[in-house]
């Protein structure tokens, strides 16, 4: 048990036997815990490409291996641009909401960097090691 941290689960009944459940703010508290020492670093041999649409500009990012990718808007290009393997989640959703002027919460970055990482466009442990950069 988590010593330190009131209201930290919910109890109820179901099927007479007690069912502990982590509480909505124990889990925020453990996501940023988790991303204040999480930085993540965007493989350095991405095929980048700008689009204009209708709407804007926007950035494609290609896996160079799988032919995998994203299509980034302004605020996806704007955290890309610094997972670098220098700066921790946490500040990196501060500067976006600062830049953006706008609540960025932790639950959708992460998951935002989560998506990347399953996709392979983000080395580091556990992830395969990539080629140079393509020029």
């Amino acid at each position: 048990m988590l010593e330190g941290l009131s209201g930290g689960f919910t109890e109820s009944e179901k099927g007479g036997g007690e069912v502990r459940l982590l509480s909505l703010n124990l889990i925020s508290f453990v996501l940023r815990k988790v991303m204040e020492s999480s930085i993540p670093t965007l493989r350095s041999d991405l095929i980048v490409r700008r689009q204009q649409t209708a709407y804007g500009t926007s950035v494609i990012i290609k896996h160079p291996e799988t032919g995998k990718f994203f299509q980034l808007g302004e605020v996806e290009h704007f955290i890309a641009c610094q997972l670098r393997g220098q700066t921790p989640l946490e500040t990196i959703r501060k500067r976006t909401e600062a830049q953006f002027q706008a609540v960025l919460p932790a639950e959708t970055l992460y998951g935002f960097v989560q998506s990347l990482k399953k996709n392979g466009f983000l080395t580091g442990p556990g992830q395969p090691k990539h080629r140079s950069p393509k020029k």
